[in-house]
């Protein structure tokens, strides 16, 4: 019984000044644009609904970081970022429809996961568009 005593003192000892350097370092709710993953708290259907949910969000995020960058960049790179636009989103159609692809609903929840980690991605590339894009 001591020894038990002993090693769980000796993991709260060593888990304790972690948690408090986690809670006093900021960074993670700094993100305006958090990773989503509350709709893991679902069944499956569930699960769909809410990947739609949150995929509607993403993209009202997507095209407000789309315009801000279309201001931010010079003249010479906005027709250039106007077609890489057009581009990518034809590409992340295509390739989360191959999760798709295959029926099931696990397939719609890999799809719509696609969805959501690439429209982020993106999200979060445009946002770090500057004016140096001349």
């Amino acid at each position: 019984m001591a020894d038990f005593l002993y090693l769980a003192m000796q993991d709260l000892c060593m888990i304790f000044p972690m948690l408090l350097i986690s809670l006093a370092i900021p960074g993670q709710s700094d993100d305006p644009y958090p990773p989503d993953t509350i709709c893991m708290a679902e069944d499956t259907v569930g699960m769909i609904e809410c990947q739609k949910r949150a995929l509607s969000v993403w993209d009202v995020r997507l095209n407000d970081e789309y315009k801000k960058a279309l201001d931010r960049v010079g003249m010479a790179s906005r027709e250039k970022l106007r077609q890489a636009q057009k581009s990518w989103l034809r590409y992340r159609a295509a390739n989360c429809e191959v999760y798709e692809s295959h029926g099931g609903t696990i397939h719609f929840l890999l799809g719509g996961g696609c969805m959501l980690r690439m429209t982020r991605e993106r999200t979060l590339e445009l946002r770090g568009f500057d004016a140096g894009y001349e």
